[in-house]
């Protein structure tokens, strides 16, 4: 039993050094401003360990600098569900950054029901929508 115990332990400390290492390169391309090629370093680190919060936050961050607002929510909501009390306010701000932005290219391209559709999802996912609203004046000049 030592045995088996010992190699599943070498196995999960490979995963998370791999997916740390992954995450590492990503960081690096992303502090660089290589938003692009930053992101298959956090998918990959993301599906190495799908409990890697941070992998997720920054491949979401990579996604809004990008202005990738759709492809920026999932992984934002997912770090946002993995991540300790301390970091999920921002995380909660970008989500609502990814869905500001979105709405906002709808309401470019005339698509103003879908844009509507996503503040209201912004709404939604808020308990306290004050710091939404004020953002939704500034958004519109007022």
């Amino acid at each position: 039993t030592f045995v088996s115990f010992a190699l599943v332990s070498c196995a999960g400390i490979g995963i998370f050094s791999n997916a740390q290492s992954e995450f590492e390169a990503g960081v690096g391309l992303f502090n660089r401003g290589e938003y692009g090629e930053a992101v298959p370093r956090f998918e990959k680190a993301t599906t190495i360990d799908p409990n890697f919060a941070q992998a997720y936050l920054y491949l979401g961050r990579s996604y809004l600098s990008l202005h990738e607002y759709s492809k920026a929510l999932p992984p934002l909501r997912a770090a946002y569900g993995l991540a300790p009390e301390a970091v999920e306010k921002e995380i909660f701000n970008l989500i609502v950054d990814a869905l500001l932005g979105a709405a906002g290219l709808g309401a470019q391209g005339s698509n103003f029901s879908g844009s509507m559709d996503r503040l209201e999802d912004a709404l939604k996912g808020d308990p306290n929508t004050t710091e939404l609203l004020k953002l939704l004046r500034e958004l519109k000049g007022k």
